[in-house]
Parts: structure tokens; C-alpha cells; sequence
């Protein structure tokens, strides 16, 4: 097992690095809708982008309750599921995000699923513009505890 660990610190690692530039591309949109007169369209690429950041760590989630946790969630609520175990101490690991993180992540896992059921004409721009502005800093303390978890992992080896 202690192989495995050190492969998923260092997959943990590798997603944090693609999310980094993702949060790049975000705030650079965000800024472009602001001096844009095509603001909406801007915003919907944002909106799309806060989407991907979310599933972006559901994957890194989700290879933590498969690897590690060896159970994961099933069943309708199994995306709140599992955004709750991450949260949660088990027997084999500490907790992957803090409480406040795993609130943040709530409301992204909100927001996706909203994305994914509305048409493009009936996004809220101003609720995109918002959580594009806060989730910056959101991401920094989500990452400081996957970096912190990952390192958990290493250290476990």
C-alpha cells in the first residue's frame, strides 16, 4: 500500500497543477468581462471553467475513495457523498479538505449542477461573476490542504 500512496500524493500534486491554470484562465476571464462589451459570452466561458475546476477535483476526490478509502460512494447523492467523506477522518487517512473548504466546494457542487441543467440565456451572470471572484481565494486554502494531504500521504509511506 505504501507504493499506491505515494502514487496518488503524487497524482494529487499533478491535479493541482492543471487546477492551478485553470484558476489562471478564470481570473483572466473574469478580468476580459469587465472590459468587454461581449461580458455575457465571457462569463459563460467562466461559468463553464468554475464547472471544470469542480470536476476537476471530484476526479482527485474520487481517486482518493478509490485508492485509499477503497469504498466509494453510490447512489443519487454520491457527488454530496463524497465531498463529505473528504471532509471526514477515516480509519486510513486524515481528512483531504477542512470543513470550511468542503462548504466552499458545496456551493461549487451547487453551481455545477445548475450548469449542467439551464441553457446559456438563463445563467445568472452576476452569481458567475461572484463566485469567480471569491473562488480564488477559495482554491488557495483547498489547495493548501491537498498539498497538506498529499504530504500526509508521503509521509505515511
Amino acid at each position: 500500500m505504501a507504493g499506491l500512496e505515494s502514487i496518488v500524493a503524487a497524482r494529487i500534486l499533478t491535479d493541482l497543477q492543471r487546477l492551478d491554470r485553470s484558476v489562471i484562465e478564470i481570473e483572466h476571464g473574469l478580468h476580459a468581462s469587465t472590459m468587454s462589451e461581449h461580458r455575457r459570452f465571457i462569463l459563460g466561458g467562466v461559468a463553464l471553467a468554475l464547472q471544470g475546476m469542480y470536476s476537476g477535483l471530484e476526479r482527485t476526490f474520487q481517486l482518493i475513495a478509490e485508492e485509499i478509502d477503497h469504498a466509494t460512494p453510490r447512489g443519487d447523492r454520491w457527488h454530496q457523498q463524497l465531498l463529505k467523506r473528504m471532509a471526514s477522518e477515516t480509519e486510513r487517512r486524515s481528512a483531504v479538505v477542512s470543513e470550511t473548504s468542503a462548504a466552499h466546494l458545496n456551493e461549487m457542487l451547487e453551481f455545477r449542477h445548475v450548469i449542467r441543467n439551464i441553457y446559456a440565456y438563463e445563467l445568472d451572470y452576476d452569481r458567475v461573476e461572484a463566485l469567480a471572484r471569491e473562488f480564488g481565494s477559495w482554491f488557495a486554502t483547498i489547495r493548501l490542504d491537498l498539498l497538506r494531504f498529499a504530504a500526509f500521504l508521503d509521509d505515511s509511506v
